[in-house]
């Protein structure tokens, strides 16, 4: 029952994700550094860093054993909760799994940690892409591209 249930909620989100992709104007699509503040709609975005961290189940150092933490900071200007979804994240194309909270209350801000272990290392060069979205029609209204070079 519960396996059913989250089949459907699975199906459901790509759904979204298919139907937001779709309807996201990339004309005003811009990029941005680590630094960089990015606000649209009361919603503040600021890449702060990206590391790689040692996986712990290998003792390797090799970076084909690690996975690259993304550290930004949202502040929520709103009124209303804002939530954080994985597929607002995505880094080389690959969604990544929130490390830390989940929501901003109204006018507040966090830190915010999202683990990638899906990624290519051939260029030492990222696309870090934080897809804003409208949570009353469930639609992305910009997407934000953050180009991320040299890890540390």
């Amino acid at each position: 029952m519960k396996k059913k249930l989250l089949l459907r909620i699975i199906a459901i989100i790509i759904l979204m994700i298919g139907v937001c992709y779709i309807s996201l104007d990339k004309s005003d699509t811009k990029t941005f550094k680590i630094g960089d503040t990015v606000e649209k709609n009361g919603i503040s975005v600021t890449l702060n860093s990206a590391r790689w961290e040692k996986n712990d189940k290998n003792t390797q150092q090799e970076k084909d054993n690690s996975f690259m933490v993304i550290d930004v900071t949202i502040e929520n200007k709103t009124d209303k909760k804002y939530n954080i979804w994985p597929i607002l994240y995505a880094l080389n194309g690959y969604y990544g799994e929130i490390l830390t909270e989940e929501s901003i209350r109204p006018n507040d801000k966090c830190r915010v940690k999202i683990a990638f272990d899906e990624v290519n290392d051939k260029t030492n060069k990222f696309k870090f892409v934080y897809n804003f979205y409208d949570s009353e029609t469930a639609r992305f209204t910009y997407q934000a591209v953050f180009i991320i070079k040299d890890v540390e």
